[in-house]
């Protein structure tokens, strides 16, 4: 899924607005589900409530320190700081968190020496602060196995979810790590995303089907089953949920309202939904939608009960591959054919630019993307090196960061100017982290 926030909604979306500003869905969101999470949250919550039952509370490590804690960042002539989270074992960064306090960071690892151990291969919750200072950690280790799924900041703190044998298990972190288990599913899944709603958030499982959870004062709610394979968007609306969801060959939106009860649903047949963000036309609510369709890529535009095209589809191209992340205000799309990428800036109204993106990468997949007035900042990945580049006021004036022996990557924007960028090596024994100079 990914994340949006169009720059003007109508007033029964402003607390939709509120609540995504909290939120960063993907992609892999990345936006909610396909894209990393690039939000800020004011206030998570330092004391977890004690409404769980007894029976799901966690016996956690609640706070354990780095052998070298605090870790203070590494001083840097090119850099504001560098970073590095080392292990005599293996580290994989799976999601970046930031909140007032700092930067909560996701991995799974195992480890018998460096920054931290562990006895098996678990998952950890790494705090650090905005100037790089390495400062807790907390071992999710009382599970037998656990896998990441996934973890997404929410107004109860951050939820981290993982999959334990045939279990899920949903944890909620405080911004002081503290630890709470506050349920387990019987389920076994491929991919799991959450999404924060006003009063608690939604859990998508994609495994055997797709389920939704949806959770309020840290309990199960309501659960849907939806027909398709996976989610590749939802929207918070006043009084409903819309879901986007694709199939086979067809993708469908489905209206929910506050309780998960489905009101409606739409089904778009022989189109493949990349991404979705929504418009204002007309001072109307429309849907701009990248779409598949045999082999060539398109932009369709659709009123805001998704019934009907707006009479807009823009034809972008033969495509080997397309790739599409909505982001604040504009959907960047990668169409690839014959091993050679095009970039396009999609914006309100299906306003369509191209930018003109060299790269020395001989083939290239976008890692991760922010986008909002001023500026578009992305990262390519390929051949083993990870580039970071900004577009600035709308001019294709590129700077340039390349990161070699790099392979899962993401960056965090703070505002117009301060960015931190985190990179796991191919070596799979750190985790690297940059803030590029102002």
């Amino acid at each position: 899924m990914q994340k949006h926030a169009p720059k003007i909604i109508a007033a029964i979306l402003l607390v939709t607005i509120a609540v995504l500003a909290l939120i960063a869905g993907g992609k892999d969101g990345t936006g909610i589900f396909t894209t990393p999470t690039n939000a800020s949250i004011s206030d998570i919550p330092t004391e977890m409530s004690d409404s769980v039952s007894e029976s799901n509370n966690a016996t956690v490590d609640k706070m354990e320190l780095f052998e070298r804690y605090p870790k203070q960042p590494i001083k840097s002539a090119r850099y504001e700081f560098e970073q590095k989270i080392e292990v005599n074992g293996t580290i994989e960064l799976n999601k970046v968190h930031n909140i007032s306090g700092g930067i909560l960071i996701v991995a799974s690892a195992f480890s018998d020496g460096g920054d931290f151990n562990t006895d098996k291969l678990t998952v950890v919750v790494i705090k650090m602060s905005h100037d790089g200072v390495i400062e807790q950690l907390l071992r999710l280790d009382e599970l037998d196995a656990p896998r990441y799924i996934a973890s997404q900041i929410t107004l109860e703190g951050l939820v981290v979810v993982v999959q334990n044998h045939g279990e899920i298990c949903v944890y909620i972190i405080d911004k002081d790590l503290g630890c709470k288990l506050i349920t387990k599913l019987n389920e076994q899944v491929n991919s799991a995303s959450v999404l924060t709603t006003t009063d608690g958030f939604l859990l998508f499982t994609e495994g055997r089907g797709i389920k939704c959870y949806l959770f309020s004062s840290q309990k199960t709610d309501a659960t849907i089953d939806l027909l398709g394979d996976e989610i590749i968007d939802v929207f918070i609306m006043s009084d409903e949920y819309i879901l986007f969801v694709s199939d086979v060959n067809d993708y469908h939106v489905v209206f929910v309202d506050k309780k998960l009860v489905i009101e409606r649903i739409v089904t778009i047949r022989d189109r493949k939904l990349i991404s979705v963000m929504p418009s204002l036309v007309n001072n109307e609510i429309a849907y701009i939608a990248m779409e598949y369709m045999y082999n060539c890529a398109y932009i369709t535009l659709y009123n805001n009960q998704y019934f009907t095209s707006l009479g807009a589809c823009y034809y972008l191209g033969i495509a080997d591959k397309v790739e599409a992340y909505a982001g604040d205000e504009s959907m960047l799309v990668g169409i690839t054919q014959d091993n050679k990428t095009s970039i396009f800036l999609v914006g309100e109204n299906t306003c369509i630019s191209s930018l003109d993106i060299m790269t020395e990468l001989s083939t290239f997949c976008v890692v991760d993307y922010y986008c909002n007035s001023r500026a578009t900042y992305l990262m390519i990945g390929g051949d083993d090196v990870i580039e970071f580049i900004s577009i600035l006021n709308g001019e294709t004036q590129l700077t340039r960061l390349r990161l070699s022996n790099a392979s899962h990557a993401e960056f965090l924007k703070y505002n117009s100017a301060d960015t931190t960028i985190f990179y796991a090596t191919v070596a799979e024994n750190e985790i690297n982290i940059i803030k590029p100079k102002k």
